[in-house]
């Protein structure tokens, strides 16, 4: 499983934010709006959704991320990056762009230890370390809600592999 845990490289908390400062925007490196509070839409591919509080919306690097607010917004931008290239199958294992986090209790909490590190710690090793601890623990819970997901509707090359894996353990 550890060769699934990314590494942070940013991390930017923006309050009320009543318009994105581009309308689209393409990244060297996975990005992942984590919304606390507002509403906008996107459009990744051909996947388009709104997304609110409890969603959080991820992109892959070189694919443009077209997004717009609904109302002012509150949310996380994370970019990350993996140390082994698991791009391809990263897909697999995230079939929409756009997930619904049903732990929203402890999604809060991360949230605001991410916005406390944000806000009130200089940048040191030390609060990097903190801010990457928050998002490996949101990143899980993307994970796991999307392995879940996964066993109710596998995709056609993924549940192959899952299934037979699962035979396979004991």
């Amino acid at each position: 499983m550890s060769e699934w845990m990314p590494e942070m490289v940013t991390h930017a908390y923006w309050g009320k934010k009543g318009k994105f400062l581009y309308d689209t925007d393409t990244y060297l490196t996975w990005v992942l709006f984590a919304v606390e509070d507002g509403r906008f839409e996107y459009q990744i591919g051909n996947e388009y959704g709104e997304a609110v509080f409890g969603d959080i919306v991820v992109c892959p690097p070189y694919v443009a991320f077209y997004r717009n607010t609904l109302s002012p917004i509150s949310f996380h931008a994370i970019t990350f990056t993996f140390t082994n290239d698991k791009n391809q199958s990263l897909s697999n294992l995230l079939p929409e762009h756009k997930i619904t986090v049903q732990q929203t209790k402890r999604l809060s909490e991360n949230y605001h230890h991410l916005r406390v590190a944000d806000q009130v710690m200089h940048y040191n090793l030390n609060n990097q370390r903190l801010k990457q601890h928050y998002f490996l623990d949101l990143w899980l819970m993307i994970i796991q809600q999307n392995m879940q997901h996964l066993e109710m509707n596998p995709l056609p090359s993924c549940g192959k592999r899952l299934h037979s894996n699962a035979r396979t353990r004991t």
